[in-house]
């Protein structure tokens, strides 16, 4: 499996011939951040996502979702929309355990740039991926 970088959830859109090329069974779903960071409307990317969400699962994907807090913009509306628009049951919870102290991203899993996991950060998203996926 080739990983697909994606940067805003309209980028997901546009790679999605990319995406199904790889055939994928589950597509996990860590998107919508960057968006919010850039000040995209709010029913814009909600929109894309749900397209998204939608194409995939059309094609027999299933779709996981996921969440990683930043210190850099409050995230906190795009978790709590996945967790409104998706059943319990699709959803990772990734941003819990990465989260503490008083800053969105615990210290522990920080790059040192407030928005990207360290290599600690993401292997306890891969652990966590991991054990959530059948």
């Amino acid at each position: 499996m080739t990983p697909v970088a994606i940067n805003t959830v309209a980028d997901s859109l546009s790679a999605l011939p990319e995406i199904l090329a790889q055939q994928p069974g589950t597509a996990i779903l860590l998107i919508g951040g960057n968006d919010v960071y850039f000040g995209v409307p709010a029913a814009q990317w909600q929109q894309n996502y749900s397209n998204l969400v939608a194409q995939l699962s059309v094609r027999g994907v299933k779709v996981k979702h996921c969440a990683v807090p930043r210190n850099t913009a409050d995230l906190s509306g795009l978790r709590n929309w996945i967790a409104s628009s998706y059943p319990a049951t699709d959803i990772i919870d990734t941003w819990t355990p990465l989260g503490g102290g008083s800053s969105p991203l615990n210290s522990a899993y920080d790059s040192g740039d407030g928005v990207h996991p360290n290599d600690a950060g993401h292997l306890l998203i891969g652990q966590i991926i991991r054990t959530n996926l059948p």
